[in-house]
Formats: structure tokens, C-alpha cells, sequence
């Protein structure tokens, strides 16, 4: 029995050690690591591929640098698997697609730091109940293939730092649902909606960047602040808008959104209704109340010809040169 015992223990030992040595460029991750030094990939090398559920990969505070983005490698991939935890405190650059996790439920990454380059977003595909959180990063999407969903996802707390192409966070696809994006801080980046519906956008604070909306419904946009500084001041503060198919059996309109308790200060314009298209198919009836609209340079409210029903009530405007332009039919201002 005493041996069996200390082989058991042996056995637990050097399955700890193992797990605890930084992992090799191109390794299949199938338990739990930890790394103990930076970890280096040549060309063409990918970094790490999980094939197991309920694995984390703890960077401990070093760094998995890739060989560029002109080779095309993946940092960390991980495919039909549940519950993948990135965390660490480390930092993952120099790949094109620097994580990339499709399908599968319950992931987190959090902790870590993915510069900005002119590479892929950090990427969920097809996830549910994941959670981005407390990260610095330039680029994030949560996207739905088609058949697919992506619902109940969590992006909360991280920090937005825009690369030369600027930052974004994206949400898109028809099947995304019930996103929750919250108390961002976002520096030249911003936030699109595209083809979606039924997601919250809260309490995040975006400089010199945007939120966009193009074919979405249902969403609430709500406790945002959102300033464009000079000389950044050429953006929109909020963008609704429909499709962009010239197809227009397939085109739809952006309605039944819901901004409210915004703070939008020093863009041109700070809310703009509709895309003007061959179809028509703009924003159409989305409600717009109890926002503050200062030191708008154009107008507040820019109502395009495919802007329809929109209600605009009951906002604030301190120092701008027009409240609405108004090219629509039936928008309801001030």
C-alpha cells in the first residue's frame, strides 16, 4: 500500500511540475499551465492550440510574443470547448489572430494586456456566458456565424487603447444577443453594433471614438460618456443606422433602440439617424431621451432622408449650434 502511495504522489508531482513549465510554440494544451518564463514563437509558428474544456492558462506575468502578423499564426486557439480561463497579468502580441476561441461556453480572459498592432481583433466566435474582463487591449469582437449564436456574454472593466487603425469593440451578427458592455474605458476606439439585438451598452466612457449601430434593434445604450475632443472631434458621438445591402429585400432597418441618460459632448454631430441608401432603410422608430448634448458644433440631432419616427424629446443641449437637421419623417425633437 505504501508503495502504491508513493507512486500516486510521484505520479501527482511530476504532473504538477510539467504543468507548471512554460508550455513550447505550437504545443496542444489539454490541462492546466502556468507559465515560468516568456515564451518565444519563430516564423510560422502558432503558439498554443486547447483541445480540452476547463483548462486555464496562467501567464504568471510573462509574455508569449509571436513571430508578426505578416505570418499569420494564432496566439492561443481554442475550438468547441468549454470553459477556457486566460489570465495572468501577461501580455500576447506579435501574432495575426492573437486569441481566437469559437464556440463553447463559460471562457474568461482576464488580466491580460494584447497591445494594439495591425492585426486580428481578439476574438469569440459562437460563445456563450463568456467573459472579457479588466484587460488592455485595442481590438475585441463577439460575433454570431450564421446558424450560430452568441448570447450572454460579458465585456466589463477593460481598457481600450487604439491602435493606429483605431480601436473597437464589435458586436456582430444576428444571432448575438443579450451582450453586456460595461464601464469600458475606451481611448480612440469604439463600439459597433452590427446586425444585432438586445444588447446593453452601459456606463462606459469612450474619447475620440464612437457608437455605431447599423441594422440592430432593441438595444439600450444607456449612462455612456462620450467625448471628441479637438482635434478628434470629427466623429459622431452616436450613429444609428440601417443596413448598408443594396439588396433591399435583405436590408432592415436599425429600430426600436433605446438611448438614454448619455452624456455626448464636442462632436459635430452628436446623434445621427438613418443611411442613406438605395433602399431607405435607416433608424426608424428608436427613442432618444434624457440625454446631455454639450458643445456640439453642428447639430445634436441629424435626422437623414431615411430617418423615420424617431423620438428625440426631452434632452439637454448647452452650447450647440443647432438642436436637430431634420430630413426624415415624423422625428419628434426637441
Amino acid at each position: 500500500m505504501r508503495t502504491l502511495i508513493a507512486l500516486y504522489t510521484t505520479c501527482v508531482l511530476m504532473w504538477g511540475v510539467a504543468n507548471a513549465a512554460t508550455p513550447l510554440c505550437g504545443s496542444t494544451v489539454t490541462g492546466s499551465i502556468q507559465f515560468t518564463s516568456d515564451m518565444y514563437c519563430g516564423p510560422n509558428q502558432t503558439g498554443l492550440t486547447v483541445v480540452a474544456s476547463h483548462v486555464e492558462i496562467d501567464f504568471n506575468g510573462f509574455s508569449m510574443i509571436g513571430p508578426g502578423i505578416m505570418h499569420y499564426t494564432t496566439g492561443i486557439d481554442a475550438f468547441g470547448v468549454d470553459a477556457v480561463t486566460i489570465r495572468g497579468g501577461g501580455k500576447l502580441e506579435g501574432f495575426y489572430w492573437p486569441i481566437l476561441i469559437v464556440h463553447g461556453s463559460g471562457h474568461l480572459i482576464t488580466g491580460m494586456t494584447v497591445p494594439a498592432d495591425w492585426n486580428e481583433p481578439l476574438t469569440l466566435r459562437n460563445t456563450r456566458s463568456s467573459q472579457v474582463t479588466d484587460n488592455t487591449i485595442a481590438r475585441l469582437l463577439i460575433a454570431a456565424d450564421p446558424g450560430s449564436t452568441a448570447e450572454d456574454n460579458r465585456i466589463m472593466r477593460n481598457r481600450f487603447q487604439g491602435s493606429p487603425m483605431g480601436g473597437s469593440l464589435g458586436i456582430v451578427g444576428q444571432g448575438t444577443s443579450r451582450t453586456l458592455v460595461q464601464a469600458n474605458a475606451m481611448n480612440m476606439a469604439g463600439i459597433g453594433l452590427v446586425e444585432t439585438g438586445s444588447n446593453d451598452v452601459l456606463g462606459n466612457r469612450i474619447t475620440d471614438g464612437w457608437i455605431a449601430m447599423y441594422e440592430s434593434s432593441d438595444n439600450r445604450i444607456a449612462g455612456n460618456r462620450i467625448s471628441n475632443q479637438p482635434p478628434f472631434g470629427g466623429f459622431e458621438g452616436i450613429w444609428i443606422g440601417g443596413g448598408l445591402n443594396p439588396n433591399c429585400a435583405q436590408a432592415r432597418p436599425s429600430s426600436g433602440n433605446l438611448i438614454v441618460g448619455n452624456t455626448i459632448a464636442y462632436s459635430p454631430i452628436a446623434v445621427r439617424f438613418g443611411t442613406t441608401t438605395p433602399c431607405m432603410m435607416g433608424a426608424q422608430n428608436n427613442w432618444i431621451q434624457d440625454n446631455m448634448f454639450a458643445r456640439i458644433s453642428v447639430a445634436a440631432l441629424y435626422f437623414e432622408p431615411s430617418a423615420q419616427n424617431n423620438d428625440a424629446r426631452f434632452n439637454q443641449y448647452v452650447s450647440v449650434a443647432t438642436q436637430a437637421i431634420d430630413y426624415g419623417t415624423g422625428n419628434l425633437w426637441p
